[in-house]
């Protein structure tokens, strides 16, 4: 093991060496680091052989080990590879939709997105007419044959909207 020098054969600074000094012996040993000074075209050059890491870089590292794990996360995550299939799948069957709302009314106000729940599913939003519309509309995406299961509970049916409105004004008729 080489031995530190007293503090007057301390030289030139180095910017490993956070006392900012060099000492006149080849090897320097700083904690746990080993600093080697070569000499060359009469300058000092400071190598580190094997220091320890820095607290600045240690967080750097973990950054780093944290952001590539998102990432891994993030493209491999199934819920979003199946909602990237669902995507891809509504936009393949925009003109059968299309067709299918020229050849059928009532159908208007709805469209396709790829819900969340049930780790990605294929679901329809807006309104319908009648219960009939709901059941030809799911008949109609079943038969695109999606990727996913299809869901239709954010589809509003608007007749059995106005039934219910009807039995609660007939209801509060009565208790007045």
């Amino acid at each position: 093991m080489a031995r530190i020098p007293p503090k007057c054969l301390l030289r030139s600074p180095c910017p490993h060496n956070q006392t900012n000094r060099l000492t006149s012996r080849r090897w320097r040993r700083r904690g746990s680091r080993l600093i080697n000074f070569v000499r060359a075209s009469r300058r000092r050059h400071c190598y580190i052989v094997g220091r320890k890491m820095k607290p600045s870089d240690r967080k750097l590292l973990i950054v780093l080990a944290c952001v590539l794990i998102a990432t891994f996360f993030i493209i491999w995550n199934s819920q979003i590879m199946n909602l990237r299939r669902i995507q891809s799948h509504i936009s393949k069957i925009q003109p059968e939709w299309q067709e299918f709302q020229r050849k059928n009314s009532g159908f208007e106000r709805v469209s396709f997105y790829s819900f969340t729940g049930g780790n990605g599913m294929f679901s329809a939003v807006g309104e319908v007419n009648l219960e009939e519309d709901l059941a030809n509309l799911r008949q109609f995406m079943e038969s695109t044959d999606p990727p996913r299961p299809v869901f239709l509970r954010g589809l509003r049916v608007l007749k059995s909207v106005e039934k219910i409105q009807a039995q609660t004004d007939g209801i509060h008729a009565e208790q007045e």
